[in-house]
């Protein structure tokens, strides 16, 4: 292809058309398969848009070393005030029957430990938080309205992908979440 039609068909993978449109498509099944999935078709169509990756979130911080430590302390503060707190509130049992087959299992850890972090810190990052934030922020605008309604929708994008990936495996191990 010639550089004008190269980037012709970029442009027309950024907007809302038919090229756009399948390309949402072919991201959003994808990701049927695992967020980890969804996340290397928002890459590839990053590339092919020439979407920068500015756009879906990808930014280098000012210090990682702050960046990690004040990370891993509001995640251990948010983990022991949801369970403390929040959780007891809910109704939810004290233990999480769909892991607790890791307590004791240490040959199961670095599975498990590698799931997490490729495909949920990963992989949703980079398609709920990063690709439909990009898409629907170009669709709805950048007010307060549209971030509200992209925020939500992410929200439910994400969660609804993680109880279906839940049932999924619980289907396969034969155990009940």
């Amino acid at each position: 292809m010639e550089p004008a039609q190269t980037h012709n068909a970029a442009e027309r993978l950024r907007g809302f058309g038919r090229l756009g449109l399948a390309a949402i498509v072919v991201i959003l099944a994808g990701s049927v398969a695992g967020p980890l999935v969804g996340a290397l078709l928002v890459l590839g169509w990053a590339q092919i848009s020439e979407t920068p990756l500015q756009a879906l979130g990808f930014t280098r911080p000012r210090s990682r070393a702050v960046m990690l430590v004040v990370g891993v302390a509001i995640g251990i503060a948010l983990k022991l005030g949801l369970k403390a707190l929040v959780m007891p509130l809910l109704g939810a049992p004290p233990i999480n029957a769909h892991y607790h087959y890791l307590s004791g299992n240490v040959a199961a850890l670095p599975g498990i430990v590698a799931t997490i972090l490729i495909s949920a810190s990963f992989g949703e990052e980079v398609l709920f938080r990063g690709y439909l934030f990009e898409r629907l922020g170009k669709l709805l605008g950048h007010g307060r309205a549209a971030l509200t309604v992209t925020v939500l929708l992410s929200s439910a994008g994400s969660q609804t992908v993680a109880r279906w990936m839940k049932s999924l495996s619980s289907s396969r191990t034969g155990s009940k979440s």
